[in-house]
């Protein structure tokens, strides 16, 4: 290069003498040579040496304006001081180029000008050996160039895709972009942890992967559709996505393609809403509804249980005293046996009336403290011998000493009996394999929500179960799966206002053809701890 062209160039140009800088790096050890970055991190003095001994032989006009020097002599006099920590760095790494032998490298790095402006640049470097009288010296030639404003501008483009990216997320939205393969580009917060994945792990993926096979064609239908033009948005799709622990959560998309300048479809846009808590809702809305049906149908049906039974029952004392007075009165034998059987019949009759009473709720018995475990023991005296004539298996597993309730003691052995009793029927009434046990297991265990402590009992059975459509039918009063002639009757109705009436819950889920499982809850009673510091 001419000086005239030098002089003039439109770029800031500098010309180096590495002579003094080669012989600082010749007079280093070996060690330190190999690693020049611990060298200067170990000795910093040293690096300042090694910059002050830096020798700028010229520079051209372009750089006293860049650098806002008042001439040449005033910048090449205070060269250090245009030296930032970030290009201290790139000194080094120019040291260590020379060390192996390159000699034409670029850098980006950061430089201040002699007035404190910062400057972002590109330095090209290119060195040239040469020999004079045989003495040789190195000339490094400099190019500098100003990309400041390019710089601040990816720092800006950064800075908004940050912010963009923390409204997003922010947002109570699900948000995702794709590209033409349906390769994710990025993603929100609440749709990561939807999916219980972070961000590295799902950046680059393939988005069908996320969503359940039969669902797929769907959205890669509208992914082409989008990409193609056909269509600009698609809102309101319901589907699902696949979480990283593979649970499947119900989602509600719309999708949008996103265009370049010259309006060709390059990306999928996608937001939508987690509907897992809308069902939620929607579920326990529905269960409650049904609650609510089923307890006025029960309020409906003890209103004619209470007339029912006190219509009954006067004539009914009447009919057993007459059968008694006939019994005493009659020495023909076969006579006195037909006076036994109309007390009998009349006794079970007024057994009926005294389960309507009872599920018309008009027992006026108190409720009181009751260990669990004391209940369940005498509900399964009264149907044990019956449980192991028929080669069934009854297993109380191991409750926690001291569980109690606060209960109408004789009505809550009435509701444990009448599900015993139920699942009794439900053994009998199933075929079963030499090999399988037939077993009745009950268990209890604490159980706490939000508003309420409770006692859980769990009564299991492997019977031959309740077909789903009956499943809202099992506490209506007379409803029976078995043979109406054998089975029908008030058990589990009875259980049920029993139960709602100790402020309890009774469900039951069960699997046709496998078995059944009663749970009842009942509030835990705690008792007091008496206070024993002195008054």
């Amino acid at each position: 290069m001419s000086s005239f062209q030098f002089e003039n160039a439109p770029v800031s140009l500098w010309e180096e003498d590495y002579t003094e800088i080669i012989k600082l790096l010749d007079s280093l050890s070996i060690k330190h040579k190999n690693n020049l970055d611990l060298y200067f991190e170990q000795y910093p003095q040293e690096l300042e040496r090694f910059i002050s001994t830096l020798k700028i032989i010229n520079v051209n006009q372009a750089s006293v304006e860049f650098l806002e020097a008042r001439d040449k002599d005033e910048l090449i006099q205070n060269l250090p001081r245009v030296f930032t920590d970030d290009s201290r760095l790139v000194f080094i790494e120019e040291l260590k180029h020379i060390l192996q032998g390159i000699y034409q490298y670029d850098f980006k790095t950061k430089l201040k000008t002699l007035r404190g402006k910062d400057l972002s640049v590109n330095l090209r470097i290119q060195a040239e050996q040469r020999y004079s009288e045989n003495i040789a010296y190195d000339r490094v030639l400099v190019a500098i160039t100003d990309i400041t404003e390019l710089e601040n501008s990816k720092i800006a483009i950064l800075a908004e895709q940050k912010r963009t990216q923390k409204y997003l997320n922010q947002a109570n939205v699900l948000f995702a972009s794709f590209d033409r393969q349906g390769q994710v580009i990025s993603t929100n917060t609440k749709l990561r942890n939807l999916l219980g994945i972070s961000l590295p792990d799902i950046n680059g993926q393939t988005w069908f992967n996320y969503v359940p096979r039969d669902e797929r064609s769907v959205i890669q239908d509208i992914f082409e559709e989008l990409l193609s033009g056909k269509m600009k948005a698609v809102e309101n799709i319901n589907g699902h996505v696949i979480s990283q622990s593979g649970a499947m959560r119900p989602v509600e998309w719309s999708f949008s393609a996103l265009h370049d300048e010259k309006d060709e479809n390059i990306e999928i846009l996608a937001s939508g809403m987690d509907l897992t808590h809308q069902q939620s809702l929607e579920q326990s809305n529905l269960q409650m509804q049904s609650q609510l049906q089923q307890s006025q149908k029960l309020n409906s049906i003890s209103v004619l249980a209470r007339g029912v039974a006190h219509e009954i029952n006067n004539p009914l004392t009447g009919l057993l005293n007459y059968a008694n007075i006939l019994e005493d009165e009659i020495t023909d034998p076969e006579l006195r046996d037909f006076a036994q059987g109309i007390q009998k019949e009349g006794t079970r009759v007024a057994n009926i009336v005294s389960n309507l009473l009872t599920f018309a709720r008009l027992d006026t018995g108190s409720k009181t403290p009751a260990l669990v475990e004391e209940v369940i023991d005498r509900a399964v005296m009264l149907i044990k011998q019956s449980l192991l004539t028929d080669n069934i298996n009854l297993e109380i597993q191991a409750i926690e000493e001291g569980l109690k309730t606060f209960c109408k003691i004789q009505d809550m052995q009435q509701v444990i009996l009448n599900i015993l009793t139920n699942s009794w029927n439900a053994i009998n009434n199933k075929d079963y394999e030499s090999s399988t046990e037939k077993k009745i297991t009950i268990s209890v265990e604490p159980e706490q929500n939000e508003e309420e402590e409770y006692v859980q009992i769990k009564i299991s059975d492997n019977g031959n179960g309740i077909k789903k459509e009956y499943l809202d039918s099992v506490f209506d009063p007379f409803f029976s799966v078995h043979s109406r002639a054998q089975h029908a009757g008030m058990g589990l109705a009875v259980a049920y206002g029993i139960v709602s009436d100790h402020s309890g819950y009774i469900t039951i889920e069960s699997v046709y053809g496998e078995g059944t499982v009663v749970i009842v809850g009942l509030v835990r009673h705690i008792d007091e701890v008496p206070n024993t510091q002195e008054t």
